[in-house]
């Protein structure tokens, strides 16, 4: 730890490059500064699994981003998207740290993702959050003409919080492309069938599909349902 003097001074802190500053809480005019640390803390047996885990939603949050953005419309305290999206699905523990070997001791040498993988729940997975009723859709797969159907029926709740004019999406994601589509279907009070041809990176068993609604002007959702899960939930 470090003092420097600085006449005439009243105040100072924050970060400047590798340095954080404080003034001292007695002295008037004097400057503390101290070095950040270089080092990263390493994580032990119980940090792990948590670090791997939290950076797979992250890493979802990144391939997802479209639809996030639609599904997580900012909260009553400012946030939104890719911060809700991870905060939701940690504390639902969608997602967990898995030792690859567990013959093998923990070494305190080693970045998590080299001893721990991931394992994503996509059936609890949300790709949406809110207070809006969910909406009315079924979805079937033909795998041999690579066409997805959602059927959708007209569904209004009488005091519940919905509209016809609601907007209803498909979210499609592949688990092993992680690749992402995401496709608004029929309004709310609408009954009908939408279809998706799948693109060939798209295996069907390796897909997570889900759908959920928002307000017209997108300013709230309804919580996601997930109508396909892979058979395979580990990356």
């Amino acid at each position: 730890m470090s003092k420097e003097v600085e006449p005439g001074a009243t105040g100072r802190s924050g970060k400047r490059g590798n340095e954080v500053f404080w003034t001292h809480p007695t002295k008037p005019g004097i400057i503390i500064a101290r070095a950040i640390s270089a080092k990263i803390a390493k994580l032990d047996e119980a940090r792990k699994p948590h670090a791997v885990a939290f950076g797979s939603i992250c890493h979802l949050s990144q391939r997802m981003v479209k639809a996030i953005r639609l599904g997580f419309p900012k909260n009553a305290v400012g946030q939104k998207g890719a911060n809700l999206f991870t905060k939701i699905n940690m504390k639902n523990a969608v997602a967990e740290g898995i030792q690859t070997d567990p013959n093998t001791p923990v070494s305190m040498n080693k970045k998590a993702p080299e001893e721990f993988h991931a394992r994503i729940h996509y059936d609890r997975l949300l790709v949406a959050q809110g207070s809006l009723e969910e909406p009315e859709v079924t979805l079937t797969i033909d795998k041999e003409t690579r066409i997805a159907t959602f059927t959708q029926e007209s569904k209004i709740i009488e005091g519940a919080i919905n509209e016809k004019n609601d907007r209803v999406y498909a979210v499609i994601y592949d688990t092993v492309a992680e690749s992402c589509i995401i496709r608004e279907l029929r309004q709310r009070g609408e009954n009908g069938v939408t279809t998706i041809l799948l693109p060939e990176r798209y295996a069907p068993d390796n897909l997570a599909i889900y759908s959920f609604a928002t307000t017209y002007r997108g300013d709230v959702a309804s919580n996601s349902h997930c109508l396909a899960s892979p058979t395979e939930n580990e990356e």
